[in-house]
């Protein structure tokens, strides 16, 4: 059984679900900026993202939006994940990317207005000499003082992009990692929302290679230990682009996700459980539920 599933609460817009997520810490919060009962602000999700802890990584649920709204999103540090649940097709995830490889920055702070070729932190500056040698790993040849500054900064990991896909058959999950370069996928019933599951047994047929036959050739699939999961494609190993994993959400609540965290196939392919819904009592994000629910999916580390 894998040691690592994560977990995602999704859809807070309360000061009070910040509070709730803070104490039972999840692996990833979300912000949804499509229109839903749950839908925020930029500005809202700003504010609501200063009260999170640094630890759990914020997501963006985002249905056909502009891509420069969504790139500033980033750039104002409010999400680290974007989750695409609409129309987006395969130039618009291309267009994306290219907006978000042309405003990333690996590193938190801005080069010194005084010293391009240098990085400051705390009023100290980190030499581009010192950055090469982060990259090789030769500590030895960096100056103790850059060492404490190198070793104070907070790197800043690339953007994920997930891709929601509606699972009604094995083909709608092949035709997904075939066709999108995402970082994900999320698995749901419908456009997400809805609170119902999809059938697990179609995920889980991938594993055992029922129904592959008719499914682009596919005869089987290699998962690693973080989730990633690579394909067997006529007979001959190739990589899809960009090597997906595997989110899981539609239905998932206190009631069920046992079946999830026990059942060995989805458990192994299952990178993360997405729960919206689930985590709610009429409409409001319950703190009793959340804490079972992280509970439950961090039993397992």
């Amino acid at each position: 059984m894998r040691q690592d599933m994560k977990i995602k609460i999704c859809g807070l817009f309360r000061d009070e679900d910040i509070a709730y997520v803070n104490e039972a810490e999840p692996d990833f919060i979300g912000f949804v900026f499509a229109k839903s009962k749950r839908q925020v602000t930029p500005v809202q999700a700003k504010q609501l993202k200063s009260e999170l802890k640094s630890s759990i990584l914020s997501s963006g649920v985002f249905v056909d939006a502009q891509v420069e709204d969504i790139v500033q999103l980033v750039q104002d540090d409010v999400i680290e994940i974007i989750q695409l649940h609409g129309n987006e097709d395969s130039k618009y995830i291309e267009k994306l990317r290219a907006a978000l490889e042309d405003t990333e920055s690996r590193w938190r702070n801005k080069p010194s207005d005084s010293d391009d070729t240098s990085l400051a932190q705390n009023g100290n500056h980190i030499s581009t000499s010192a950055l090469d040698c982060i990259v090789d790993a030769q500590f030895s040849d960096i100056q103790t003082d850059e060492i404490a500054s190198i070793l104070a900064y907070e790197y800043k990991p690339p953007v994920q992009i997930i891709k929601a896909v509606s699972v009604q058959t094995t083909d709608d999950i092949v035709h997904a990692l075939l066709t999108y370069d995402v970082d994900g996928l999320l698995l749901d019933h419908g456009r997400g929302g809805t609170g119902k599951a999809f059938d697990w047994s179609i995920l889980k047929a991938l594993t055992s290679g029922n129904e592959l036959a008719d499914s682009n050739d596919l005869q089987s699939c290699q998962i690693d230990r973080d989730g990633h999961i690579a394909w067997m494609l006529d007979s001959e190993l190739e990589f899809i682009p960009r090597v997906k994993r595997i989110w899981l959400a539609g239905g998932i609540n206190v009631a069920n996700i046992d079946k999830i965290l026990e059942d060995e196939a989805l458990n192994h392919l299952v990178y993360c459980i997405d729960v919206s819904s689930g985590a709610e009592t009429f409409g409001i994000k319950d703190k009793a539920k959340i804490n079972t629910l992280v509970h439950k999916a961090h039993l397992q580390q």
